[in-house]
């Protein structure tokens, strides 16, 4: 996303008795060559938003981001009926609430950083039934179980719940529009609920525990950490030389996801043209890298060319 600062207009609000100017700004994902009134207090330690004041009398307010300021409750943005944008990052949110009147929001981002555990902690979907033009909606890194909430949102083109704790693909039927679907990192067995999904053509469920469904599903016989061992001059090599051992995790992470093409069948979804599966095993490889091991460092050409033709085999 590319955000540009264009020129200030006669919009501010006052908080802790400091002006701020709402500007005229470029963002991307709402729309190339246009301009957006936008208020950024990113970064500022506001415990309540109804202490802001002016806030609720930007009636013409596009932009509003909110992210990294402590806030855990979100109510006070009644009177923002022309917000398409709110990001609310980083934040210590534990419920979705106050956002009703925002009926022509396209863009909302609620989630957190995954390394910082006291920001964003959302359990459950639910406060967003009347954004019916909502577009995008990110709500990754939180401790959501359960998909719901969403019936309504039929606009909807991109969702991101990644780093959740949900372990069943559900309450996505009425989701026509989709486009994308970001689901990695969560408790996942089973690849199920997406056969509305037509327009679907990015599916991400890497670092789920989909192993055993995806052998059966694709006939992948010989997938598995115990299927494979590690050449032993490549663990060696990566505990002497931090640089080397970011490479070969890289190389791993690329080798262990899968992108399967439109033309595969993925159950009745057949129009995915990205669909990222990071295996479970993932995890057991990069443990491996860390063990203690002692060999000569003469042929790591020669064996990292052997490890990439024994996985490129599997």
């Amino acid at each position: 996303m590319i955000v540009m600062k264009i020129k200030d207009i006669n919009m501010s609000v006052i908080y802790n008795n400091k002006k701020y100017k709402v500007t005229e700004s470029a963002s991307a994902d709402l729309g190339l060559n246009r301009t957006f009134k936008t208020l950024d207090l990113r970064r500022r330690v506001i415990a309540d938003l109804t202490v802001i004041k002016g806030l609720s009398k930007l009636e013409d307010l596009q932009v509003l981001r909110l992210d990294y300021c402590e806030l855990s409750d979100i109510s006070g943005l009644d009177g923002l009926s022309s917000l398409l944008k709110l990001t609310l990052t980083e934040n210590k949110i534990t419920e979705i609430g106050g956002l009703s009147s925002l009926q022509n929001l396209e863009i909302l981002h609620l989630h957190n950083n995954q390394h910082r555990v006291q920001w964003n902690q959302i359990h459950k979907i639910k406060g967003l039934s009347k954004l019916l033009e909502l577009r995008v909606l990110n709500l990754s890194f939180n401790k959501i179980e359960k998909i719901e909430g969403l019936n309504s949102l039929k606009k909807l083109q991109v969702l991101n719940l990644s780093g959740n704790k949900i372990k069943k693909i559900e309450g996505l039927d009425n989701l026509t529009n989709l486009r994308e679907l970001q689901l990695q990192r969560n408790h996942i067995t089973t690849i199920q609920g997406l056969e509305n999904l037509t327009k679907l053509n990015h599916l991400n469920i890497s670092f789920n525990l989909v192993y055993k469904w995806a052998k059966k599903q694709f006939k992948v016989e010989k997938l598995g950490y115990h299927r494979f061992r590690f050449p032993q001059s490549l663990v060696d090599f990566c505990q002497r030389s931090k640089e080397y051992k970011n490479q070969a995790l890289e190389r791993i992470k690329d080798i262990l996801q899968f992108e399967y093409e439109h033309q595969r069948d993925i159950t009745k979804v057949d129009l995915i043209r990205s669909f990222n599966l990071n295996f479970d095993e993932a995890e057991n490889y990069l443990r491996v890298l860390n063990s203690p091991q002692k060999n000569s460092l003469n042929k790591i050409k020669e064996n990292l060319d052997s490890f990439e033709e024994k996985i490129e085999k599997l």
